[in-house]
């Protein structure tokens, strides 16, 4: 393929063998590294919280029972030890505990939000005794060093899982809640994995920034909300939404089959990700407890994590500036593809017609791979007839990930080299390149009318394949550099839609499904400069269908 001509070409390690790689590097940074082994005193150390969580969390404790009544116990008694003032705030059937750190000179209040009850039917360890656990070593770390020079202020809801009860009776009868400057709420929908920034509240621009520059291993992008808008959850942070509070919300993401289920115990809950928790709640801790309040910008930014090494985020502005470029160089590249394959407006038209049909028609088929593979899954578990109880493995998530992007990337592999095998075929491939970018130049326009806060990273990948694509004649090496740079952008944020989501997986399947086949309609010219060849792609179908097998049978056998 000569630039983004369509021509038959020899098979390169350049193209989709690195499309996996970097896909698999991108989702695979986003899960937080082994706990170390030593800390000094001033650090958060994991395997303190772990045992503490074991005993805190060793039973369900939801309102009105012996266990909830230990756990409001437990939480006064070890506020009291860190030298903190513990203040119960209660009604009639409701006990909150609210505990302050006071600051040498204030500018203002931050606010620590984590519940203490449980459901039912659960021991509540990842939801949400991780959060209770790290908060109370956080606030014994600060209470022994140096005073933070803004207030610190930390509260353990009841009947979060009531419906938000507690969060609620704060925010309509506290005064505390006058003086409440930012609002950071931690909860969980899985025991392992990424704790990710999936909600602001308005004017937070300044606190992201913050939080990107503070904490080591950010994970953040702006299109969670409106994945987040998909799911029926709701947590503590929306009563001090509703009231205009500034604020982040977050939440650990992986491991979603032991999310309010009886195996959310502290043994299964990863190492890793309490380390992870403490560290990230400190850092912030110590960064907001030093910073001006009054002098944090109250702006809107764009933000997204790369390869959660560090938080990109920029106004309004630069986003629609984004958006326009890369809409210029689609343009460009659609109409390069035109002019070289003779194809008229009419044929680009159409192509974008074919292109949604063949798109839909992937996701559909990968929707029903997904279906029967997760049938398939737990049935080879059985022992002795009975099924084994998921335990959330650490590892399962990553596996069943890699197998259901291995599939998506198998399927536009696949329509590639049908469209090149054809009588037809280079007209159909360059009709349907040519559709795929269309489609992009639609989404990109659409990013620029609805707001740059939808998918921050879309004009940024865009960009790097479109440039790709322009110089791939004279400079060969930008192509697979191009799409390599886009899927570091793209890949981690789909995995996380789907970790969203996974408390739902047919939503979630067909979520990540069509905007992985929509996604080829971007890399489709980079997989159809470098054909993989049928061989390979049938292996790479084997490969995948094992690998999302493998990762329901870890989720449900444990490591």
């Amino acid at each position: 393929m000569n630039a983004v001509a369509v021509r038959t070409g020899r098979p390169s390690l350049a193209g989709a063998p690195l499309a996996v790689v970097a896909c698999l590097i991108g989702c695979w940074l986003l899960f937080p590294r082994a706990a170390p082994g030593d800390s000094p005193a001033s650090a958060f150390r994991g395997e303190h919280a772990r045992a503490q969580l074991a005993r805190f969390a060793s039973e369900p404790r939801p309102m009105g029972s012996e266990a909830h009544e230990r756990a409001f116990g437990t939480l006064l008694r070890e506020l009291g030890r860190s030298g903190a003032r513990p203040m119960p705030q209660a009604n009639e059937s409701l006990r909150n505990v609210l505990a302050r750190v006071d600051g040498s000179d204030p500018t203002g209040t931050v606010l620590f939000v984590a519940h203490y009850d449980s459901r039912e039917d659960t021991p509540g360890a990842a939801d949400d005794g991780l959060a209770v656990v790290a908060l109370l070593q956080v606030i014994e770390l600060l209470a022994s060093g140096p005073a933070p020079r803004n207030d610190l202020a930390f509260l353990f809801t009841d009947g979060e899982e009531a419906g938000l009860l507690g969060a609620r009776l704060f925010v309509e009868h506290s005064p505390d809640l006058a003086d409440v400057s930012l609002v950071l709420n931690f909860d969980a929908i899985g025991n392992h994995g990424p704790l990710v920034l999936f909600q602001t509240g308005p004017r937070s621009g300044g606190l992201v920034a913050a939080y990107g520059k503070a904490v080591p291993h950010p994970v953040a992008t702006s299109l969670a909300p409106y994945v987040y808008a998909l799911l029926p959850n709701d947590t503590d942070f929306t009563p001090f939404l509703e009231v205009g509070l500034r604020g982040l919300n977050f939440a650990v993401v992986g491991g979603g089959s032991a999310y309010h289920a009886p195996f959310d115990t502290a043994a299964n809950v990863a190492p890793a990700t309490v380390q992870l928790v403490g560290e990230t709640m400190l850092a912030l801790a110590r960064t907001l407890g030093r910073a001006d309040l009054a002098e944090l910008p109250e702006d809107e930014r764009v933000f997204f994590d790369v390869v959660a090494l560090g938080v990109v985020s920029y106004g309004p502005l630069l986003g629609r500036i984004l958006v326009a470029l890369s809409l210029v160089l689609l343009l460009a590249c659609v109409s390069r593809i035109a002019r070289e394959q003779g194809l008229g407006p009419r044929d680009v038209a159409r192509s974008l017609l074919d292109w949604g049909a063949l798109s839909l028609a992937s996701a559909l088929l990968l929707w029903t791979v997904w279906f029967v593979l997760s049938r398939v899954g737990p049935l080879t578990t059985s022992v002795a007839g009975e099924a084994v109880r998921p335990t959330g493995n650490h590892a399962s998530t990553l596996v069943t990930l890699a197998g259901v992007g291995l599939l998506a990337l198998v399927l536009v592999a696949a329509t590639i080299e049908h469209l090149r095998r054809d009588a037809h075929g280079t007209e159909r491939l360059a009709r349907h390149l040519a559709g795929g970018l269309v489609a992009w130049i639609v989404v990109v326009s659409g990013l620029s009318v609805l707001g740059p806060f939808v998918l921050a990273q879309a004009p940024l990948a865009v960009c790097s394949v479109a440039v790709g694509l322009l110089l791939a004649r004279s400079v060969p090496a930008a192509l697979p550099l191009g799409g390599t740079v886009a899927v570091l952008l793209l890949a981690p944020h789909l995995a996380l839609t789907f970790l969203l989501l996974s408390k739902n997986p047919p939503k979630a399947v067909l979520v990540l499904a069509l905007a992985l086949s929509f996604g080829a309609g971007l890399f489709g010219p980079w997989l159809a400069a470098h054909p993989t060849g049928r061989r390979r792609t049938i292996a790479a179908g084997v490969v995948g269908a094992a690998l999302v097998v493998l990762g329901g049978r870890m989720a449900f056998l444990g490591s």
